[in-house]
């Protein structure tokens, strides 16, 4: 049972042990859909409709842009980011059910309410959600920015930049032709020239800390750190909040209904007990949360690149948003309704396999930690 309750064997469980269920279910599922959430941020990001009558459009379907993102970049390039998304579920998960559990208990034991009824998951749920999003923040951007860049992965800084357009305008000649020539007037005409073309890569942004490709995870830290400060890894948490709330609500809300009712449709009892149906509920309650919020989500993934965009310029046109009506405003304006809903079938996809799977996992790991703690419960149970 996900939520406190008092009939359930599961509330025997402590924190730590909640904790280790979230964690490990997270853990499990993120390996799992990884290269749904790598084709929805694909898609999420770019500008141009997607569709294959758009000649400007880089990928225009699920099987096209699998497709082209293995010929291009391997098949690793659907694990882009793993790293700190591993990093992410495991807190996330960790978090979220310990909140989601504890509030439930809180409000069966000091409210009126019970904690089973659908009001009541759907508070906890938003509310445990919004702790485990600021927590894990920083880790969901470094995730979008390395899942979001092609190749090559490279990174100069503006500060290297500077320092090798200086090396060359102050010694090109003295490597070439020698020392003995660098006060001469040929030496001083191409120090000029490299000096002018050093100012037109600052004027168009090329010396910028925007222009980079990250390598890994400790390089895209360093560098988003050093170019954009600590507010960088914060990007896109005003929408993120007020998505997840509702979100992570009506997940935990559908997942607790759907049960109910797929114990009142399927009449096979030994059916109602298997862990299929914790995933077949967790599936549908995904699915129907992530269509409810979805363009949050991508209003989001577009402000978290905000200050990427050289690193995405290969991809197609880029967009610089000032905050969340203003990249609302610039969406509905260049990319129509339609634009809002730009990468909902990977979404839908991986939301189905993730809640579910998510749902599905937890539910088993507080069975076997239960079953651990006492190997005669199950037979009591069915005694």
């Amino acid at each position: 049972m996900v939520g406190y309750d008092p009939d359930s064997q599961c509330s025997s469980l402590s924190t730590g042990e909640i904790a280790t269920a979230g964690s490990a279910s997270g853990f499990v599922t993120r390996a799992m859909i990884s290269p749904f959430d790598v084709l929805k941020i694909r898609f999420q990001l770019q500008i141009e409709q997607l569709s294959s009558k758009n000649p400007q459009s880089k990928y225009h379907g699920l099987w096209q842009a699998f497709w082209m993102i293995l010929q291009e970049e391997s098949p690793r390039a659907f694990w882009k980011g793993h790293v700190p998304a591993q990093l992410l579920s495991i807190t996330y998960g960790a978090v979220q059910f310990v909140s989601f559990e504890l509030l439930t208990k809180l409000m069966h034991h000091a409210t009126s309410y019970d904690a089973r009824d659908f009001s009541v998951h759907f508070v906890c749920g938003g509310v445990s959600a919004c702790a485990a999003t600021v927590t894990v923040q920083p880790l969901d951007t470094l995730r979008t920015r390395l899942a979001a860049q092609g190749e090559p992965k490279r990174c100069i800084s503006a500060g290297q930049n500077t320092e090798i357009a200086l090396f060359l305008s102050e010694n090109f000649l003295s490597i070439v032709v020698g020392e003995d020539r660098k006060h001469n007037q040929a030496d001083k005409i191409v120090i000029q020239v490299a000096d002018e073309m050093k100012l037109t890569f600052r004027n168009h942004d090329l010396l910028s800390d925007k222009a980079f490709f990250v390598q890994n995870v400790r390089h895209a830290v360093i560098c988003m750190y050093q170019g954009e400060g600590l507010r960088a890894f914060y990007k896109g948490l005003t929408p993120t909040t007020i998505a997840v709330i509702p979100y992570a609500g009506f997940q935990f809300s559908f997942y607790n209904l759907l049960k109910k009712l797929y114990d009142w449709i399927v009449p096979n009892e030994e059916m109602k007990k298997g862990n299929v149906k914790n995933f077949v509920c967790g599936s549908c309650a995904g699915v129907l949360s992530k269509t409810l919020t979805y363009p949050f989500d991508l209003f989001k993934k577009r402000l978290q690149v905000g200050g990427f965009e050289q690193a995405r310029a290969s991809f197609g046109q880029v967009r610089t948003y000032t905050g969340l009506l203003d990249c609302a405003q610039q969406v509905a304006r260049d990319e129509g309704a339609r634009g809002f809903f730009k990468g909902l079938s990977p979404s839908l996809l991986k939301a189905a396999f993730a809640t579910g799977f998510t749902f599905f996992w937890y539910e088993l790991f507080c069975s076997l930690l239960v079953t651990l703690k006492d190997p005669g419960a199950s037979k009591k149970q069915k005694g």
